[in-house]
């Protein structure tokens, strides 16, 4: 991250500290989904000063690009995708 951190606005850098926080209870993994994580974890302990939704996407793509993490799907038993339908949302985030 240390190479690519010029890249990253401070919203995004912030997101981005807050997700890896977020993945300690399994090691490099986070499974809430975006809202949760901006809900619970952003906006709430930085007393409503978070960063919005499309800023952690942005985040999300950008780290994605660059192959800092990489998005998994999950997938229901009776098909489908878990969480939610949109692509980026269900599933899991893992950090390398």
């Amino acid at each position: 991250m240390l190479e690519h951190k010029e890249k990253f606005t401070k919203g995004e850098l912030i997101a981005f500290k807050r997700l890896v926080r977020f993945s300690a209870k399994y090691f490099g993994v986070a499974n809430a989904k975006i809202g949760t994580l901006l809900k619970k974890v952003i906006n709430e302990k930085l007393q409503g000063f978070g960063v919005s939704r499309s800023t952690f996407e942005r985040m999300l793509r950008k780290d994605k690009a660059l192959g800092i993490l990489t998005i998994q799907n999950t997938v229901r038993r009776k098909g489908g995708r878990g969480h939610n339908e949109r692509p980026n949302a269900g599933g899991y985030i893992k950090l390398r």
